[in-house]
């Protein structure tokens, strides 16, 4: 806990030193998202790519899961990136999308471009995960109604569900099996018996009862702890049996504290809400499995703290008499 808390701290401190400012940040991330969602389009209809990416670009033990996943006709449909999979995978690509937000809040791209990216990636995250898409359904909603933009969100959604039906029906032309295990997976939440074998394992075991073993914790996040079984994919409770209590209180408020120290004294409002949806998004998908171990969703979000507080720190000492000094001192050499 304490090495992801400080490792994080070290990442966001060179984000700060790298990017420089918010929209250069947001601009990186954007594009990691378009050429990620690109390889899982590629992957999506062509098994040999897939078994490409499996092999030297996910982690181990990755190729034998996607080989089983072909023999599910329910997992046919989940289709990788590069070093990106499943859940986790597709909130990687949900955050590129929230950088995608700040650059159309806050740097005014145009709307043809945002939403043909934000269609780009939230499909390619439909192949990938729900979990993602879900947060970026709900980053959509948002967006709508901070701008007042709510029809163009609705025919955001149009186009995109118009998208994937077009694309379902090319993939039908080339594996009828992917195409149909694509159809049922993606809908499967509209299937009572489905939704609920996901919470089935999701809270596989519930919390166990409450005992002096959770105070600090078991150590143990999967298995069997004497009387115990631990086999939900919840983080919340596999951080409840693994470091208790106590260390749910300091994990948990660890990053929230983390984050907001870094950011500015005066932030406008509408940074701070977009900031807010981005950690409630973290953490309502927590309960599904443990995504804040998964370091890089908390990273992005303290990064865009880290960078506004520069920016801001910046933009003051432009403003000082220093600041100004320099500048004319500069301009002068320059002359």
């Amino acid at each position: 806990m304490l090495t992801i808390l400080i490792s994080l701290l070290v990442m966001g401190l060179w984000s700060g030193v790298t990017f420089r400012s918010v929209e250069r940040f947001c601009q990186v991330l954007v594009v990691v998202g378009v050429v990620q969602s690109i390889s899982v389009f590629i992957s999506a209809v062509n098994p040999g790519f897939q078994a490409f990416i499996a092999e030297h670009f996910l982690y181990e033990g990755f190729a034998d899961k996607a080989d089983a996943a072909f023999a599910n006709g329910m997992d046919l449909a989940r289709s990788p990136g590069i070093g990106i999979a499943w859940s986790s995978g597709s909130l990687v690509l949900a955050y590129c999308c929230f950088a995608l937000v700040s650059l159309k809040m806050e740097y005014r791209i145009s709307a043809i471009w945002f939403g043909t990216i934000f269609a780009l990636i939230a499909g390619a995250t439909a192949l990938m995960g729900r979990s993602g898409l879900l947060v970026e359904i709900g980053l959509l909603a948002y967006f709508g109604l901070s701008t007042g933009k709510v029809k163009g969100v609705f025919s955001m959604l149009l186009v995109a569900l118009i998208g994937f039906f077009v694309f379902n029906q090319i993939m039908n032309q080339l594996d009828p099996i992917v195409a149909e295990a694509t159809q049922r997976w993606m809908f499967a939440f509209l299937d009572s018996d489905k939704v609920g074998h996901t919470n089935e394992g999701i809270l596989k075991g519930g919390f166990p009862e409450f005992s002096s073993q959770f105070i600090f914790g078991t150590g143990v996040t999967y298995g069997r702890y004497g009387n115990y079984s631990f086999y939900a994919d919840s983080g919340y409770i596999k951080s409840y049996t693994s470091i208790g209590v106590v260390g749910m209180v300091c994990y948990y408020l660890g990053f929230l504290y983390l984050i907001f120290s870094a950011l500015p004294k005066k932030l406008p409002k509408k940074k701070k809400i977009f900031l807010w949806v981005a950690i409630a998004a973290l953490y309502i998908m927590e309960y599904k499995e443990p995504f804040m171990g998964g370091f890089i969703y908390t990273w992005i979000i303290l990064s865009f703290g880290l960078l506004w507080n520069r920016e801001q720190r910046l933009a003051l000492y432009e403003n000082s008499d220093s600041g100004r000094l320099c500048a004319k001192k500069q301009t002068s050499t320059v002359g």
